[in-house]
């Protein structure tokens, strides 16, 4: 392919790059501020989502998350504007670190105790294994608005799953919700054929109700 920009002249290369197609080859510092916005979009969502994650479940703002990078990504196929890059990109940084704190906990809470280590340092390994398929996928497509596109399918096969998973028990009990905590153990007593019944039994954790649910947004950021 031949590109032409104004600052640079002709480029004759057979994949493009948003740098190329935007004539940013001699601005870094566009490019720089493109990758700097993501970041900012990420330090966004981990300071509200410590807010989201108590006040609806850790299930529903990791599915917002996820439709938020869902539609950032579907959205860059279709980009040839700087300044809607920087939208996406905002976008993506808040729903990526989102979706990843959330599942985090998520799964974390339905971890027994001694297997904690474990996951804790095989979800550092998947999310640098992301790395590396981003890079194969980059190598793969020479379009750089389809590399949105592969990300996003790639995502939406990997969070699908997610979208079934209940809360876990211990968030349940812990904003009141024992009597869907119960639920939640009993299906996963039937999913591995001990079958539990849960009708009269007291679940501890369950006493700090109300009051722990309706804990402020300013007082957790205290």
């Amino acid at each position: 392919a031949v590109v032409s920009t104004q600052s640079t002249g002709t480029w004759n290369i057979s994949r493009t790059t948003l740098a190329v197609e935007w004539d940013l080859i001699c601005h870094q510092s566009k490019i720089t501020f493109l990758n700097s916005v993501y970041f900012i979009g990420a330090l966004i969502s981990l300071i509200i989502g410590s807010y989201l994650y108590d006040a609806i479940g850790r299930r529903q703002t990791c599915i917002i998350a996820g439709t938020v990078c869902l539609v950032g990504n579907f959205l860059g196929v279709v980009c040839h504007s700087y300044y809607y890059m920087i939208a996406i990109r905002l976008s993506l940084g808040f729903g990526n670190f989102l979706a990843y704190s959330g599942c985090y906990i998520w799964v974390l809470e339905f971890m027994p105790g001694k297997f904690r280590n474990y996951y804790n340092s095989y979800s550092m390994l998947i999310w640098a294994i992301g790395y590396i398929i981003l890079v194969g996928i980059s190598y793969f497509i020479h379009n750089w608005n389809f590399i949105h596109l592969g990300c996003g399918i790639v995502f939406l096969i990997c969070f699908l799953p997610f979208t079934f998973y209940p809360d876990s028990p211990r968030y349940l009990l812990s904003v009141g919700k024992e009597e869907e905590a119960k639920k939640v153990l009993e299906r996963y007593g039937r999913l591995t054929n001990t079958p539990v019944s849960l009708k009269d039994v007291k679940l501890i954790g369950s006493e700090n109700t109300k009051q722990d649910s309706r804990i402020s947004f300013k007082s957790k950021m205290r």
